[in-house]
């Protein structure tokens, strides 16, 4: 995890938005994610995450993603493989996720996996 990256995590710790299981949790995700990139994709993998967990803790809601662009993601070469990792580690959340809080971690764990962009 780039410095920056963990620096962000800790003030989301030290205002409360997230604890420490949380971080335990992130820091799972970043030891399984950080061989597919440089750290700049997966930052807003994990930040997003963080928060994801902080709304949903908060019954805070996300807005649906558009349909077009979930097209769009489903159709990238690295979906499936992006999918069906979140589904796993979904299960060990700290928190129960929503479905359309999913798409948004999908769609950004598309980013990390693609090579080039794909």
């Amino acid at each position: 995890m780039q410095k920056q990256t963990q620096n962000k995590l800790n003030l989301l710790l030290q205002v409360g938005k997230i604890n420490d299981l949380d971080v335990k949790f992130l820091n799972e995700i970043d030891n399984d994610l950080s061989k597919y990139d440089d750290g700049n994709k997966e930052e807003m993998l994990l930040i997003h995450v963080a928060m994801t967990i902080s709304r949903q803790r908060n019954n805070e809601m996300i807005d649906t993603m558009p349909e077009a662009l979930w097209q769009q993601i489903e159709n990238k070469p690295a979906y499936q493989r992006a999918k069906q990792y979140w589904l796993e580690k979904k299960a060990k959340a700290p928190v129960v996720l929503s479905k359309d809080e999913d798409q948004y971690i999908i769609m950004h764990l598309v980013n990390v996996l693609s090579k080039g962009g794909q």
